[in-house]
């Protein structure tokens, strides 16, 4: 099975969505697609129906786009989908029946966009689904009874739509139901079920808004529920005398037309932090109020605020929406050590003020279970540590903001754990672990907290450059080249055991001792990715006795800058493919540059360069002085191997021979080079004997010493 990720934001603009041209013209010959997470990239166009031919998906992820039109009704074919997550975009008209056969979906987030018409009675056909998020859109008619059915539904969050009609009893049957948020809808002046008081299961009851009337339900069988917010309806009648669940800790009432008397039991609530009765007409209350100094009590508008005694809760309060909560600490480390990208890690047993580059994950609960987030932060960090499976020092929370809705919106600072002093990164594996965990959804669902929105996973520094598209084939081991190297005595003659066109086979030993034959891929092979791939998605499939079983593959990426460009054309790699590479090579040591850094390539750079006439002034001033035309020589060298038509670069050998010329040029050349070296029929370097003279170092000046720079004949070229 294959996946196709890209996790962080970039390409601006890029048109890439139009499905069935371009982009998935590439992805078509690719029908084992199982994930494909395109994540915050800017994407503009419409969803093709030709998504639908993709029959092994299971996640598809479009989130925080700008791409517009219409949701395919060909979505509906592809029975593996788990995941729909199209929230975040431009999408307009309505949903789709066919969605409805989506008998393995488990989330459909269509949230945050402009949706429109009613919700089809076929997604009452999808029995696995637990979240259903379409708040933020335009639908309208009456929200079907037939959801009830859904066996295991926890979240369904249809608030900020232009739904109508009274709200359906059958909904208090939904047996797991967590979560049932509807604000801002015009439910014309129906009454709350009496039914809902006795949803069992029920944590969080959010109708604000909803043009609602009649009394309040009774809410004492119900010993789960924790937030419940009736705000700005018509609702009448007094507030009901039985006993609430220990769990609350929000209720708010605020305008709406009810009367009586408040029950002071309120202020007794363990978990309590809001008690919102604003613009009603209270007149009295049992007793005197008690509430902590950390519970808000508001009564302004109410008749009962005559009392003197209760001037404090008569007053205006701050709305919560924007107040900023600090929950970070850095431990009195000093100011500015750590050069960006790095910062402090958040403290932790083994070592203080230790700097290390964090993944940056943009997180927001949509629907928390709670109104002051302080309390939380201990059990909050604790919970997204055991879904990650890291330490709780490895997680800091910044910038925390509550945001209307009430939504909770923070930025998880997630830093490795600490080993040593010289590990302070991520591996490639541990960053797409900890992406897979929060865009796959699978840190297990709290009822507190409430589902959560992934707004972006920021990769910077070293992460930039590690980000790609890589092949994940189930069921199959990804092996490293390095592990491949050791296995086969990094690739030796003597282990080659046969050849075929796609190139030679070695026999290898595994770390744990397991026979493994090796086939590697070599230039002048006439297949390329495409049919790599499909070369492991037949193997994976084959098992006899007779035939040797694959075990896994090795994907794995080098140095983009250093890479033919006509590869990504042929997907063929030949000898000049490695002249270009080696091009790519010597304008390093000329200019200190790395092949591709902050968005500018390093062959663009130079070439410029060269045709403005200002090439000395991009010289790294670490090479020395050389006579101009030895540089001008060894430059022209250097871009004739970066050219982008194969056939315009010179051979390996006719490079070597370019390379001796300009050693003679140099002042004092040892004659003995040529005498002593040979370049072969086949483009090899017969090198002098190790009882050779010393040769003099051909790419740093003679004025620079020290035994750290020159070793032998030979330059060690380390990464800058």
């Amino acid at each position: 099975m294959i996946r196709i990720d890209i996790l962080s934001a970039g390409a601006g603009g890029t048109r890439v969505i139009q499905i069935g041209q371009g982009f998935f013209a590439i992805i078509e010959h690719w029908m084992m697609v199982t994930f494909m997470v395109l994540l915050n990239r800017n994407l503009t166009g419409n969803l093709s129906p030709d998504f639908g031919r993709l029959s092994y998906l299971r996640i598809l992820d479009v989130m925080w786009n700008n791409i517009s039109g219409t949701i395919p009704r060909e979505i509906g074919n592809i029975s593996t989908l788990e995941l729909l997550l199209l929230n975040g975009n431009q999408l307009t008209g309505s949903l789709p029946d066919e969605l409805g056969n989506l008998s393995n979906l488990d989330r459909i987030q269509i949230d945050q966009n402009h949706i429109s018409g009613p919700i089809p009675i076929s997604f009452s056909n999808l029995r696995k689904a637990k979240h259903f998020h379409m708040n933020n859109n335009s639908l309208s008619g009456q929200i079907p009874a037939e959801l009830s059915r859904l066996p295991v539904l926890v979240h369904l969050l249809l608030d900020n739509n232009n739904l109508s009609g009274p709200l359906p009893p059958e909904l208090s049957e939904a047996p797991n139901l967590w979560i049932l948020q509807l604000d801002n809808n015009n439910l014309g002046g129906s009454i709350i079920p009496p039914s809902y008081g006795n949803m069992s299961a029920l944590f969080k009851l959010s109708l604000r808004n909803c043009s609602l009337q009649g009394p309040i339900p009774d809410w004492s069988n119900n010993t789960r529920i924790a937030y419940i917010d009736l705000s700005l309806n018509q609702l009448n009648g007094t507030i009901p005398s039985g006993a609430l669940s220990t769990n609350i800790t929000t209720i708010d009432l605020t305008s709406n037309a009810l009367s009586g008397t408040l029950p002071a039991s309120f202020s007794s609530l363990p978990h309590l932090q809001k008690l919102d009765f604003e613009y009603n007409n209270f007149s009295n209350i049992s007793g005197i109020p008690l509430t902590p100094p950390n519970v808000t009590l508001g009564l302004r508008g109410n008749p009962v605020c005559s009392a003197s005694n209760l001037f404090q809760y008569c007053e205006p309060h701050d709305e919560d929406f924007g107040n900023h909560v600090n929950v970070t600490s850095l431990d009195n480390c000093p100011p500015q050590l750590c050069p960006p990208p790095y910062e402090y890690a958040p403290a932790s047993p083994y070592a203080r003020c230790f700097c290390a580059v964090p993944l940056f994950v943009g997180y927001r609960l949509k629907s928390p279970g709670f109104s002051d987030f302080v309390p939380y932060v201990d059990s909050f960090k604790e919970y997204i540590s055991n879904g990650l499976r890291i330490n709780t020092s490895q997680l800091q929370i910044d910038s925390v903001a509550w945001q209307r809705g009430p939504r909770l919106r923070m930025y998880l600072k997630i830093f490795p754990r600490y080993i040593n002093d010289s590990v302070r990164t991520f591996n490639r594996s541990e960053v797409r672990w900890i992406g897979e965990m929060f865009g796959g959804w699978r840190i297990p669902e709290n009822v507190v907290f409430g589902p959560y929105e992934y707004l972006n996973f920021t990769l910077v520094g070293p992460y930039r450059e590690a980000k790609r598209i890589s092949i994940r084939v189930e069921g199959m081991k990804n092996f490293s080249y390095r592990e491949m190297a050791l296995a086969t005595n990094d690739f030796d003659c003597s282990t080659v055991v046969g050849q075929g066109g796609y190139g030679k086979v070695h026999r290898g030993v595994l770390d744990d001792g397991i026979v493994v034959a090796v086939k590697r891929a070599e230039e002048g092979s006439l297949q390329g990715d495409k049919e790599f791939l499909t070369e492991l998605e037949l193997l994976s499939r084959l098992h006899h006795r007779n035939l040797v079983s694959l075990i896994g593959y090795c994907d794995e990426e080098g140095e983009q800058g250093y890479l033919d460009p006509e590869y990504f054309l042929t997907h063929k790699l030949t000898d000049k493919s490695d002249v270009y590479s080696l091009g790519v090579v010597f304008l390093e040591m000329l200019t200190g540059m790395h092949p591709i850094s902050h968005g500018k390539n390093i062959v663009r750079e130079v070439n410029i360069a060269y045709r403005s006439g200002s090439i000395f002034s991009i010289i790294d001033e670490r090479m020395g002085s050389y006579p101009s035309e030895c540089v001008e020589k060894f430059i022209n060298l250097a871009l004739k191997c970066c050219q982008e038509e194969t056939s315009s670069r010179p051979s390996m050998a006719e490079v070597v021979r370019e390379l001796e010329n300009i050693w003679l040029m140099m002042p004092e050349s040892d004659p003995n080079l040529t005498e002593s070296s040979s370049v072969t029929d086949s483009g090899s370097v017969t090198t002098p004997s190790s009882s050779s003279p010393l040769l003099k170092h051909p790419y740093i000046s003679q004025d620079v010493s020290g035994s750290d720079l020159v070793s032998g004949a030979i330059p060690s070229i380390a990464p800058r």
